[in-house]
């Protein structure tokens, strides 16, 4: 009779131990909604402020991030800073990843509101798509600050940059645009 109980014992010794080692080794793994979590944290659409973007060997902290949404179609934009520079990465899902690095100029000439066709720098530009956005930001967004951007986009054609034209408010800025693959970012998230 006591071997039965010394069996019993031991099975049920070894079936906790087991239970055990299953337990710990199932909880190591992430559930597969972390883990798409994670994958979306380390694409462009996933950055969270505080996240650091390599371009080219060009360090940018993420510091602030404007979700547009013109009647349910939405896109990012997030302003990227290493020291005085910015620049304005944009990520929008549209059949598949389109991303645009923008810088801010200030020597275009602007009519209110812009027109069809445009030259700056020598090179003719003509619109390909205007609209108007609500947006919501998030961290820091310098001069972008209303609640409503009307946009403007130009296209030169062959490999030069396209030209980005926002009006908030009252106030016109204009971007040089260029488009990237997200292959040319390293994404470092901050935590």
């Amino acid at each position: 009779m006591t071997a039965i109980y010394l069996i019993l014992v031991l099975l049920g010794l070894a079936g906790g131990g087991f239970w055990l080692y299953r337990s710990k080794t199932q909880r190591a793994l992430p559930a597969p909604e972390r883990a798409k979590q994670l994958a979306a944290r380390v694409s462009a659409l996933g950055l969270q402020i505080g996240d650091i973007v390599v371009h080219y060997d060009k360090e940018y902290i993420v510091e602030g991030k404007l979700i547009y949404d013109e009647e349910g179609w939405t896109w990012l934009e997030f302003m990227l800073v290493d020291g005085d520079d910015v620049v304005w990465l944009s990520a929008e899902e549209d059949d598949q990843l389109e991303l645009a690095m923008s810088r801010e100029i200030d020597d275009l000439m602007l009519e209110a509101p812009p027109g069809a066709n445009l030259t700056y720098n020598g090179v003719s530009y003509r619109q390909r798509e205007k609209g108007r956005a609500r947006v919501t930001r998030e961290g820091q967004t310098g001069k972008k600050s209303e609640a409503v951007c009307t946009y403007f986009e130009y296209v030169a054609g062959g490999d030069k940059p396209s030209l980005s034209i926002e009006q908030w408010g009252q106030s016109f800025d204009a971007y040089l645009q260029t488009a990237i693959r997200e292959s040319e970012l390293d994404i470092l998230p901050a935590s």
